[in-house]
């Protein structure tokens, strides 16, 4: 061998070893909130199951006190029955004209000032939502998840914040791949 192969061979593997440990950190995190696609490329199969993955599956994985997603239908935003720290009393639908979710349109994770809500049942306490995160894309707004502190009353981190930030623009995708099949269906029946 010559000394440019060998060369060659030792910067592939230096490349190589620089690389898999950050693959390995990114896809345990996403694997824990149960972010995987089946062989049809399809992340998840229903909304109701995205719903869960944004509410449920995240409320479990980063020990929150309270999580609820709430999907878009019409003029409202409703809580299709997932949701932790939301009892049955808890606010099911929100309108889309309650000033509390009027950053939406940002587009971007916002905070919930104490005050947001008013006339709304939100859980109260340590479970009391104290992040909205819009599931977005450039056209339109699918829903909005909100969510609280953890159980031990610390905030969301800045890390935490941006990962429900890209997990919410996932789920969007998601949720437009599942509108879109549904209308091929229509239009080939």
């Amino acid at each position: 061998m010559t000394p440019s192969r060998l060369l060659l061979i030792a910067l592939t593997l230096w490349g190589l070893a620089m690389i898999v440990p950050d693959l390995l950190r990114v896809a345990q995190p996403l694997g824990s909130l149960g972010f995987f696609a089946n062989n049809d490329g399809l992340i998840y199969e229903t909304p109701d199951e995205i719903d869960k993955l944004l509410a449920d599956e995240t409320h479990e994985a980063l020990k929150l006190a309270s999580a609820a997603s709430f999907r878009r239908a019409g003029p409202v935003f409703p809580c299709n029955g997932n949701g932790k720290g939301w009892e049955g009393s808890m606010a099911t639908t929100i309108g889309d004209d309650e000033p509390m979710l009027a950053p939406v349109c940002d587009g971007k994770p916002f905070h919930l000032p104490e005050t947001d809500g008013e006339g709304l049942d939100l859980p109260s306490g340590l479970s009391r939502p104290v992040l909205a995160v819009p599931v977005v894309n450039p056209v339109r707004c699918f829903a909005v998840s909100l969510y609280g502190p953890h159980v031990s009353g610390t905030d969301l981190d800045a890390y935490e914040r941006g990962m429900l930030s890209r997990l919410a623009a996932d789920a969007a995708a998601m949720y437009a791949e599942l509108e879109n099949g549904e209308l091929r269906g229509q239009n080939a029946n």
